[in-house]
This record gives structure tokens, C-alpha cells and sequence, in this order.
């Protein structure tokens, strides 16, 4: 079992490398939730990134700052990477879980929302 720290506002989840679903330690998600309540969002499905297979070889660390639009439906749209390290190596990971997140519907899109991943072996 590979253990990594995947931070999206501060909560960590521990994932398989062979698997690719990553369970997240429940209070810690919830905490997240909560607080994104208060923002006048309600995210409603959260999914955290696989960790590479080359990266966990080579024993990388990393992060992945993002930037998005929460659609009036709940959907998330023109994700933006902000800052990537190192460059381009857990890129595809980090969009492809965000793409996954859903979020209550809410009457105005929410734009330049910023989310950050933090991954380490």
C-alpha cells in the first residue's frame, strides 16, 4: 500500500498505487465540506488524485495549484494550472480528479476558485 498526502484546503487522504480509487479519512473530508459551506457552496462529491506510477518509482513530491469555475449546475469548468512541481508530473492527476468534483447547484457561477494538491511518497 503506497501512502501519500494529497492537501485540498488541508486534508490529507491515503490511496493505493495498484487501485484507482483513493479513500479519503472521513472527518478530514468533512471538515473540508463544512468549510466550503460557509464559502456559500456545498461540495458534494470529492475525488483525490492517483499518484502517479513513474512518480512513486521515482519517489517525487509535488503540488498542483489550480484555479476553476463552479458551474450553476454544480459542475467544475476552466480549470487553470497556476503552479505545477515539478512541472507537468502530477498535472493529469490533479485535473482528472478535480473534473470529478461536483458541488450543489448555486444561482451565479463561482469563478477563480483555487484548490491545491500536495503529493509525497
Amino acid at each position: 500500500m503506497l501512502s501519500f498526502r494529497a492537501i485540498t484546503c488541508s486534508f490529507a487522504i491515503v490511496g493505493s498505487f495498484y487501485s484507482s480509487l483513493a479513500l479519503a479519512d472521513t472527518s478530514q473530508v468533512d471538515a473540508l465540506k463544512a468549510k466550503i459551506q460557509t464559502r456559500d457552496r456545498t461540495l458534494l462529491t470529492h475525488v483525490e488524485p492517483i499518484y502517479p506510477k513513474q512518480a512513486f518509482e521515482d519517489a517525487l513530491k509535488g503540488s498542483v495549484t489550480m484555479s476553476f469555475t463552479v458551474s450553476t449546475d454544480g459542475s467544475i469548468t476552466d480549470i487553470i494550472i497556476l503552479e505545477s512541481i515539478p512541472k507537468g508530473v502530477f498535472d493529469a492527476a490533479s485535473v482528472t480528479a478535480l473534473k470529478q468534483w461536483k458541488y450543489a447547484a448555486v444561482e451565479e457561477s463561482i469563478m477563480d476558485v483555487k484548490t491545491k494538491f500536495d503529493f509525497a511518497p
